[in-house]
């Protein structure tokens, strides 16, 4: 994958992390917000990881051959 790639995946995630906190309900069982804080745990770590990779990718063009998973 490209750098490009990498940032679009990470921008995807954080628009979808900023969608799930404006849209969810005023009222949330202990089960769904438990599920709601696993998502943006997952997401953050989606977001976090594909900006890395670009970061890396874009420093250090031999970034690209997956030497830095």
């Amino acid at each position: 994958m490209s750098a490009l790639s990498f940032c679009l995946t990470s921008a995807i995630s954080l628009l979808a992390i900023a969608h799930s906190l404006i849209d969810q309900p005023d009222v949330l069982s202990p089960v769904e917000r438990d599920q709601l804080w696993k998502t943006l745990a997952a997401e953050t770590k989606v977001a976090g990881r594909a900006a890395y990779r670009a970061a890396l990718i874009l420093s250090d063009p031999g970034a690209e051959d997956g030497a830095y998973l």
